[in-house]
């Protein structure tokens, strides 16, 4: 690589060390001292750098400065070209400012050269947990680029266990222990079309050997590589949560909002004009009129069962039980749970009625962590859950509504959610989705969790059908859905970002998305059933 240019001191007055840069981010970057999300000038990030006694370096890119308490030195490694953050340029000061005295610099898995050559008296040399963080960065480099090599070489982890051990060294680095599993990473995927071949391939070579993977159909293949680069997206969506549950006001620029979350429970989790209560109303109709015609004396359980909402992709602020009047407009009819009947004479013709809501998250195990790191115990908390694993974690058929906002396309696999999400709600109920329209472009598909991309397009008959698409892959949802018998309505449309600050020309996709009754699935004719 050519030697880093010399930009020069940003700092006015006194000498300084002059600032230089690399062409792409170094792939040993450190642990973080600071962070600002969302374009900024890079005289104000390094200035920003100079102003903080524990930075030494520093990542600059379109998306945000992030400072780093590693001092980098020319020549090192950088990531390669097309990988994540190689839109980024790594600064740093030459010669590199001395730590101050007492000062910690590194730690942990991201342990710096400094930090090592003084715990081994004088001479460098990798902790063992950095090794360990080199072989899984290894691992994964070649998972995504080399899947065939590894299935014919006698590879010593399962492929699941790579992946779920790169997780949990990002979860908790300073306590980070080897997991063995017994689970195979299977690869199975939602597809279009019928299957390739009977059964499930394994990745695994001493369950299916070198030529397992070569008989997967392409779209499985692409779908493996991003659940690789998901994983690998991790480390940056932990660092983002850190900062947004910690305390340290400089730190976290939502601490109102933390705290509120903390002492009541209170959080705005969907968008303003969302009428969730009227969808639950909808789907409670639908699965009354469902009872009503069923022949059996006792109707299914997921007939009888209480109202009940899924925040999917929630984040760590679990929101508290939605409150929705229950009013009937002087209909007589009961109301799941109980509590008399609304417009009948035997209870109030209008009542507060408080619908729980559980709130599920891929990474929600990460969250509990950082909260106990913080000594926090807010009053709800989020369930473990992928969005793709939804089918292992509630039972089907459990949800009136389900609702995801800006979560979706952080999944690796989004088609597969969907099922997921589907599979957990009731007959006749809502699935809606709020995401920012195609997310994944300004980075690339490659910062952080965002691979995908989400946007509205005219359809055949002129209605928006929603796609969901990035440069490998492309999948028109609505007409997938509708075809499969998955969906008895698709309703797509663009509407105003939500944020204050949002460019006037960005827009937020909604999609309400209604899971067929019963009666609607039996009226199907057989070769649309999925």
């Amino acid at each position: 690589a050519a030697p880093p240019a010399v930009i020069g001191a940003a700092a006015a007055g006194g000498p300084a060390p002059a600032w230089r840069w690399t062409p792409r981010v170094v792939r040993d970057e450190g642990p973080g001292v600071g962070d600002a999300f969302g374009a900024m000038p890079l005289g104000e990030c390094l200035a920003w750098c100079e102003r903080q006694p524990e930075c030494r370096s520093l990542a600059f890119g379109p998306h945000g400065c992030h400072l780093k308490a590693r001092c980098v030195t020319a020549g090192e490694e950088m990531v390669p070209e097309g990988e994540q953050g190689a839109d980024y340029q790594t600064y740093f000061r030459d010669p590199c400012p001395p730590p101050a005295a007492g000062e910690l610099v590194g730690g942990g898995l991201s342990a710096g050269a400094d930090e090592r050559a003084a715990s081994a008296g004088g001479v460098e040399r990798n902790t063992p947990l950095e090794e360990m963080q080199n072989m899984i960065r290894f691992a994964l480099r070649a998972l995504e680029f080399c899947f065939h090599c590894l299935d014919a070489s006698p590879w010593p982890f399962l492929l699941a266990e790579v992946l779920d051990n790169y997780a949990l060294s990002v979860e908790s680095p300073g306590e980070f222990l080897w997991q063995r599993t017994s689970v195979l990473f299977s690869g199975v995927s939602t597809h279009l079309g019928g299957a390739e071949a009977d059964g499930v391939p394994s990745l695994d070579p001493a369950v299916a050997g070198a030529a397992a993977l070569a008989g997967l159909p392409p779209l499985r293949r692409a779908l493996l590589r991003l659940r690789v680069r998901w994983v690998r997206g991790l480390e940056m969506e932990a660092e983002f949560w850190r900062k947004k549950l910690s305390t340290d006001p400089s730190e976290n620029s939502s601490l109102e909002r933390l705290r509120l979350w903390l002492e009541t429970g209170e959080v705005t989790w969907f968008l303003e004009g969302d009428d969730l209560c009227a969808f639950l109303e909808q789907a409670l109709h639908r699965r009354r009129a469902a009872a009503e015609a069923s022949p059996l004396s006792t109707p299914p359980a997921w007939m009888r069962g209480p109202p009940r909402i899924l925040n999917a992709g929630s984040g760590p602020l679990a929101p508290r039980p939605l409150e929705c009047v229950a009013q009937d407009g002087g209909r007589r009819r009961p109301l799941p749970g109980g509590g008399g009947t609304a417009g009948s004479g035997e209870g109030p013709p209008a009542r507060l009625r408080e619908v729980p809501v559980v709130a599920a998250d891929g990474m929600a195990r990460f969250y509990l962590r950082v909260l106990d790191e913080h000594g926090l115990l807010p009053r709800h908390l989020p369930v473990q859950c992928p969005v793709e694993e939804l089918h292992g974690c509630f039972p089907s058929r459990h949800f009136d509504v389900v609702h995801m906002r800006n979560a979706l396309d952080h999944a690796f696999d989004p088609l597969l959610g969907l099922r997921g999400m589907l599979h957990v709600l009731r007959p006749g109920g809502w699935l809606l989705l709020r995401h920012a329209r195609n997310e994944g472009v300004p980075g690339k598909f490659r910062n952080g969790l965002h691979q995908w991309a989400f946007d509205a397009e005219g359809g055949a008959d002129g209605a928006p059908t929603f796609v969901i698409w990035n440069p490998e892959l492309r999948v028109d949802v609505t007409a997938h859905l509708l075809g499969a018998g998955l969906a008895a309505e698709v309703r797509t449309e663009l509407r105003q970002h939500p944020s204050a600050d949002a460019p006037p020309d960005e827009r937020y996709v909604w999609v309400d998305i209604r899971k067929p009754t019963e009666a609607e699935v039996a009226a199907l004719p057989a070769e649309s059933l999925d």
